[in-house]
């Protein structure tokens, strides 16, 4: 038979245990806290990190709960670890993913913890101890409790300060995004043009993709590679037609699929309109190409893909660094156009990890960046400057782009002395000495290079951006990055031709009813 000294023994040795279980579970939350705020709560407005500590907060309860009512705390740690493994494992069967070994560990660790408060509870009522008979008068008893509440409180603030101080430091020094336009970036042995914002670049749920109204976030490979197959769009095509609510009912699309259907095949050159024709104009990395274009900040970080492993490898760790990523938004992962295996595709962390994901999987961390294709130009409509006006709302000058063989207008919002500028060379002013668009054209025309033409090639963010396209004394002709404004003004001095982009002008072009329509809107300057 057990003698009480042993069970009163057992019951210290187990109190001990209980408090050291505890201490461990708190902090493991608290790890998970900072470390999920400075990695997938890392964005802008940062008012929301505070969510992530709440699983610590709770836990940090229930520890202060549990040393002064064992039986209590105890019981609700069970039954918070019972709810929490019933609501992820009900999640996971109605998304059809598989829960990872992590989280059965820390569901473990969780039920355990409970379980030894609540034994721990009965053995010293069988040892009539005083340890959980507690009353206020106990003043060592009371230093006691307070003391083991101060420790994990203490230990777990000063594990907080060490871990994220780093994570802190490093997400600081981060390169910027400048801007969501187009960028030629090159990577390891590998060079590409990625998409500015729009139906290309996914970065944030509050840019949602449009497409025949409605908006979408946060895609599923699926989603993505069967845009394309009848009918066209996102309905219907994260499970397939046929799904009935079962695993064997989910279709999941191949790589065949998604070479053949993939949204971004239908996305237009100038990257602002996701269509319902095939364009070819972009198209998703696959995952070899991603690595190969990860950097740490402003260099490239070396990587290249092992097809046979599916593990990636780098000289340097990258980073969350423009221009890549949208440094402050909040996509961490990009989907690649590599299909796995039958139900997994790859995905890209920030940090280079090539990561086999479900092909159902949907979540708004998770996005996607085009790169351009082999196709070089748009399809190109002539365009005539009509008019300069005045926007009788703004106030603002407005340049008036008329389609040459069409009744559709850009209208383009410029300043001030860019509009003083271009009327003056429509005028055919002279001034005593070159404005700087003269000076411009004047420089060109002594380096003997001509403006054969412009073109206003795209629209981000309701920013018009274009190209002048130059020829060199060599015969071979070159695109430079302009304002429209700028563009125009050469044009007017040089009297060359003035083209848009199709998608542009399909996607912003007015008609007015009449000239009535026209002049209540607009005056003349």
């Amino acid at each position: 038979m057990i003698s009480q000294q042993k069970i009163t023994l057992a019951a210290k040795s187990l109190d001990l245990a209980a408090f050291l279980l505890l201490l461990a579970v708190t902090v493991l939350w608290a790890v998970w806290g900072i470390g999920e705020v400075f990695h997938e709560g890392w964005y802008q407005p940062y008012w929301h990190i505070i969510f992530y500590f709440i699983p610590f907060i709770v836990i940090f309860g229930f520890a202060v709960l549990s040393i002064f009512y064992p039986l209590a705390g105890g019981i609700l740690i069970f039954a918070g670890g019972l709810a929490y493994f019933i609501l992820f494992s009900l999640r996971a069967i109605q998304h059809h993913t598989t829960l990872e070994p992590s989280f059965f560990i820390v569901n473990s660790g969780i039920l355990f913890t409970g379980v030894i408060f609540i034994f721990n509870y009965v053995l010293f009522k069988k040892t009539s101890t005083v340890e959980y008979r507690w009353v206020l008068f106990r003043k060592y008893l009371l230093f006691k409790r307070t003391a083991k509440i101060i420790i994990i409180a203490c230990i777990s603030i000063i594990v907080i300060i060490t871990t994220g101080s780093p994570m802190l430091v490093r997400n600081l020094n981060r390169i910027p995004l400048e801007n969501f336009n187009e960028i030629e970036v090159e990577g390891n042995e590998i060079t590409v043009t990625l998409s500015a914002g729009g139906p290309g670049w996914y970065y944030s749920n509050e840019a949602p993709l449009v497409f025949d109204g409605k908006e979408y976030s946060g895609l599923s490979w699926n989603e993505i590679a069967l845009f394309g197959k009848e009918p066209i769009g996102f309905d219907t095509k994260n499970f397939g037609k046929d799904y009935n609510g079962s695993t064997e009912s989910i279709y999941y699309a191949t790589q065949q699929d998604f070479n053949k259907y993939n949204m971004f095949r239908y996305i237009d050159f100038a990257g602002a309109q996701l269509t319902s024709e095939v364009q070819d104009c972009w198209k998703l990395p696959e995952a070899d190409e991603y690595v190969r274009l990860l950097r740490y900040r402003d260099k490239n970080a070396g990587g290249y893909f092992d097809k046979v492993e599916g593990r990636a490898y780098y000289y340097i760790t990258p980073d969350k660094d423009g221009p890549i990523w949208a440094t402050e938004e909040m996509v961490i992962y990009y989907w690649t156009s590599t299909s796995a295996n039958d139900t997994e595709a790859y995905d890209i962390t920030y940090s280079g990890e090539a990561r086999k994901i479900s092909k159902t999987t949907k979540q708004d961390y998770r996005g996607y960046r085009a790169v351009r294709t082999n196709k070089s130009s748009p399809e190109l409509i002539k365009m005539e400057l009509d008019n300069i006006v005045i926007d009788n709302n703004s106030e603002m000058p407005v340049i008036l782009l008329k389609e040459s063989n069409g009744n559709r207008y850009l209208l383009i919002w410029i300043g001030i002395s860019e509009a003083y500028s271009i009327a003056m060379a429509l005028s055919e002013v002279k001034t005593p000495r070159p404005m700087t668009h003269d000076l411009m054209l004047n420089t060109l025309q002594q380096l003997k290079i001509n403006v054969e033409s412009i073109e206003i090639s795209q629209i981000v963010f309701d920013t018009y951006f274009a190209f002048i396209n130059l020829r060199l004394s060599d015969g071979n002709i070159i695109k430079i990055d302009s304002r429209p404004s700028d563009a125009i003004a050469l044009a007017v001095r040089i009297k060359c031709e003035i083209f848009a982009a199709k998608g542009v002008l399909d996607l912003m072009g007015i008609e007015f009813k009449n000239r009535i329509e026209k002049e209540k809107q607009f005056k003349e300057i």
